[in-house]
């Protein structure tokens, strides 16, 4: 029921928070761009009005197109990469979603830059 629900919330909030404790910003950016501090520069320097809120579902459709890029060959930074790491640093968000962008970002790293 309700309780149920509130300690479903509870324990996903901290979980988050202890995701983001672990993954700030700049190492969230560092991941995605490896040694680009350029590209690290305008991940952190984003706007939070200009960045997408990605719903749970847009997430995995992101990931899954990503994982299809990179199948197909792509190297560095795709589109899909980029939007979830904005997404991530922005701290916006469905705390599922970014668990979930966070833990994808964590598995790519050194692909980017």
């Amino acid at each position: 029921g309700e309780s149920e629900r509130r300690a479903i919330g509870a324990a996903l909030e901290s979980e988050l928070a202890e995701i983001e404790a672990a993954y700030p910003d700049d190492r969230l950016a560092a991941l995605v761009h490896g040694s680009n501090a350029a590209e690290r520069r305008k991940l952190q320097a984003a706007d939070p009005e200009d960045t997408e809120v990605l719903s749970l579902e847009l997430v995995d459709r992101l990931m899954d197109e990503d994982a299809e890029s990179e199948a197909d060959g792509a190297a560095g930074l795709t589109d899909a990469l980029r939007r979830l790491a904005a997404f991530v640093a922005s701290g916006q968000g469905q705390p599922g979603a970014r668990r979930n962008a966070i833990a994808y970002l964590g598995g790519t790293a050194g692909r980017g830059g």
